[in-house]
C-alpha cells in the first residue's frame, strides 16, 4: 500500500509540475509574463507564516485572557498581502485569468508554505548548531 502512496505523489508532482510550466507558457505568450514566479512565492510563504503565526498568537492570548490585537494585526498583514498578490496577479493579465490563477496559487502555495518554513527552521537550526569547545586550561 505504501508503494501506491508513493507513486500517487510522484505521479501528482509531475503533474502540478506540468500544470505549472503549462500556465506559465500560456500566460508568457498571451500576457507576456509568467504566472507563477519564485518572488511571488515567497511572498505568499511570507503571508502565510503571518497568518499562522498571527492566528497562534491570538489563540495564545484567547485561552490566557490577553490581548488578541497582536494576533489580528499579524493576520490582518497577511491577509492585505494574500489580497495584493491576486491583485497583482489580476493587474497582469485579464480578471478571469487572474483571480482563477490567483485562487489556484493561494491553494497550492498554501500546501507548500509550511514545508519551506519547517525546512527552513530546520536550516537554521543546522546553521546554528552547537560546537564543542575544548579548555587547555584544566
Amino acid at each position: 500500500m505504501i508503494v501506491l502512496a508513493i507513486i500517487a505523489a510522484l505521479v501528482a508532482l509531475v503533474l502540478l509540475a506540468w500544470f505549472i510550466n503549462y500556465s506559465n507558457h500560456y500566460s508568457l505568450k498571451k500576457y507576456g509574463c509568467e504566472i507563477f514566479k519564485i518572488e511571488e512565492f515567497g511572498a505568499y510563504v511570507i503571508a502565510y507564516a503571518f497568518l499562522y503565526f498571527g492566528y497562534d498568537w491570538f489563540e495564545k492570548a484567547l485561552s490566557h485572557n490577553g490581548d488578541t490585537l497582536n494576533g489580528i494585526i499579524l493576520m490582518v498583514i497577511g491577509l492585505i498581502i494574500l489580497i495584493a498578490l491576486v491583485l497583482s496577479s489580476i493587474k497582469e493579465t485579464s480578471i478571469r485569468y487572474g483571480l482563477a490563477m490567483g485562487l489556484v496559487k493561494i491553494v497550492l502555495y498554501a500546501a507548500a508554505a509550511p514545508v519551506v518554513i519547517a525546512g527552513l527552521f530546520v536550516i537554521g537550526a543546522w546553521l546554528m548548531e552547537t560546537k564543542p569547545v575544548i579548555r587547555l586550561n584544566d
